[in-house]
């Protein structure tokens, strides 16, 4: 489902800023070739191959599904395992349990280990679920095309691209490294360029925060050090050799615990800082297969934006989660005030099908008519 809605639009004084949020349906609809099932499966009853559908990047109701990847991960996490027929259960939403978890673990020591285990198996999932999708798609992506199109019309346009993105996967990563030639080695290099920056806010695969008063060298030990309490620093760093970073040590997974009225982001603060200073400039959003439940964004969003000065563009998979992200930003955000017409689709394949869509949100000038 794509909607378009547009609102008033910024003086000529101020530089334009285009905002493009990216959630968890993105990575999720992100190989046109190989699209969700449940969307397309009665139409095109070959994509549903259980080969694939094992290395498609997960939603979070899908987080601890019984594929065999995931399975396997949580072989090397067994403080775990007692948790996971909790986030099974049929009808479930995963936030929702997680953040009973959470606040269980407040109580209970086991339960402090049972979180933490959780972010070291997710952060292996994910890493491992990437790596076997890239085997799928081989570089042919939406995030490519996406990409390419905003170049191609920043180029024209003039506007600056910030890049705010709640996946933990690096599918955006690797685009902007194939169509860009951006490179990602430090923290530093997500908001050191003018024309793109990224955020991610609720952390990345690949990045670890430093422990201060424990030297541990196997996720297991720090597990287990959890009950006697562990203090986490604020510096992050970029892991390439999971789990260990430059040191020896083993560093906490930077990835938020995905819970229902999410309210943490594992990101420097420079980041944060940098994405408070870009939205006061937003002209446009685009968002894309996210459904606009994360609280202390949403206050951003309310804070910073100027009210009432961005035309938007919603791409979700289906009407349902479209409504979904408009009413949350509607009711959360009055600094959003969408009122306009819709245009169906399906997901981000559908955008990347229907370019004309996106071409004409990107050209639609401070001049148009709202």
């Amino acid at each position: 489902m794509l909607t378009i809605i547009s609102g008033l639009l910024l003086q000529d004084t101020i530089q334009l800023m285009l905002l493009v949020i990216l959630g968890a349906g993105a990575s999720f609809d992100s190989v046109p070739h190989v699209p969700p099932t449940q969307i397309f499966s009665a139409h095109r009853p070959e994509f549903q191959t259980t080969h694939f559908e094992n290395f498609r990047p997960p939603l979070a109701n899908q987080l601890f599904d019984t594929r065999p990847l995931f399975v396997g991960v949580m072989q090397d996490f067994p403080h775990c395992k007692e948790v996971i027929p909790l986030l099974r259960k049929s009808d479930i939403i995963v936030e929702r349990e997680l953040a009973i978890l959470r606040e269980q673990a407040k109580t209970f020591p086991r339960g402090l280990q049972e979180l933490i285990a959780i972010q070291f198996y997710i952060q292996m999932a994910i890493r491992e679920c990437t790596k076997q999708w890239e085997n799928v798609h081989r570089g042919i992506t939406n995030y490519a095309t996406f990409l390419r199109e905003l170049e191609r019309l920043r180029l024209q346009t003039g506007e600056n691209i910030c890049l705010v993105t709640f996946n933990y996967d690096t599918m955006l990563e690797s685009a902007m490294i194939q169509v860009l030639g951006f490179e990602f080695p430090r923290l530093q290099s997500y908001i050191a360029s003018r024309n793109y920056v990224v955020i991610k806010l609720h952390g990345s695969d690949n990045w670890i925060r430093e422990i201060d008063n424990e030297r541990l060298t196997h996720p297991i030990q720090l597990i287990k050090a959890a009950e006697r309490g562990l203090i986490v620093s604020d510096r992050y760093r970029i892991m390439h050799e999971q789990p260990i970073y430059d040191n020896g040590s083993v560093g906490l997974p930077a990835l938020s615990i995905p819970v229902e009225r999410k309210d943490e982001f594992s990101c420097p603060e420079t980041h944060v800082r940098t994405l408070t200073q870009i939205l006061p400039k937003v002209t446009k959003i685009i968002t894309i297969g996210w459904r606009g439940t994360e609280t202390e964004f949403l206050q951003m969003l309310q804070e910073h934006l100027p009210v009432g000065a961005q035309d938007l563009l919603v791409v979700s998979g289906d009407e349902r989660g479209a409504h979904e992200t408009i009413e949350n930003l509607r009711v959360k955000n009055h600094a959003v005030q969408p009122w306009a017409e819709t245009t169906a689709t399906h997901g981000f394949t559908g955008l990347i099908n229907n370019l004309g869509v996106l071409e004409s949100c990107l050209r639609r000038t401070r001049s148009s008519p709202t």
